[in-house]
């Protein structure tokens, strides 16, 4: 697949809620929304829609990188009838497929980290593409001996649950996940 984005534009957000919130909008418009990021930042942003009504869960499939030697981005997508996913963007060879970033086509919006590899790009389709730019990032002149390096000591199986969820489409469990992860400090 020859990716493509109609239109890339930069989006300033404070943090992760606000992108949650503006994926929560698009799909209550009848739109389907992705974001491409890293894990501590797709598990905040899965953590930021959950708290939402009416969303539902499709699955959940990340873990931290000392726990399962992912380190690669995530894919947390949003569709128009509120389900939630959250899986890894790549995806290693095997007897169907090679390895590479997983095809994301027919979506209408994606937000994408400014960290992320580029050929994530190559491979998707949408509308429009965001460039994610989050107020409190490191600025490329920043020195970046002073950058807090929460998420290296987070990275371990002792600190992180790693999680697969299957389906859960009650709300009230999704609520309690969330009051879970946020007590327990799991990232």
């Amino acid at each position: 697949m020859q990716g493509r984005c109609d239109r890339m534009d930069r989006l300033f957000i404070e943090n992760y809620d606000d992108l949650a919130d503006i994926m929560v909008k698009d799909a209550e418009r009848g739109k389907i929304s992705y974001a491409i990021l890293f894990y501590d930042e797709a598990i905040e942003l899965m953590r930021s829609i959950m708290d939402y009504e009416d969303i539902s869960v499709n699955s959940i499939e990340a873990g931290c990188c000392e726990f399962n030697g992912y380190g690669k981005e995530y894919i947390v997508s949003l569709t128009d009838e509120l389900l939630l996913d959250v899986e890894p963007a790549w995806r290693e060879a095997n007897e169907y497929v090679g390895a590479g970033y997983v095809s994301i086509e027919f979506v209408d919006a994606v937000y994408v980290d400014r960290e992320v590899n580029s050929a994530v790009l190559s491979n998707v389709d949408s509308n429009v593409c965001y460039e994610l730019v989050v107020d409190g990032c490191c600025d490329e002149d920043e020195d970046l001996d002073d950058v807090d390096n929460s998420s290296k000591e987070m990275c371990n199986a002792s600190a992180v649950m790693p999680i697969i969820i299957v389906p859960i489409c009650d709300t009230r469990m999704i609520k309690y996940l969330g009051q879970c992860f946020r007590a327990n400090g799991w990232r």
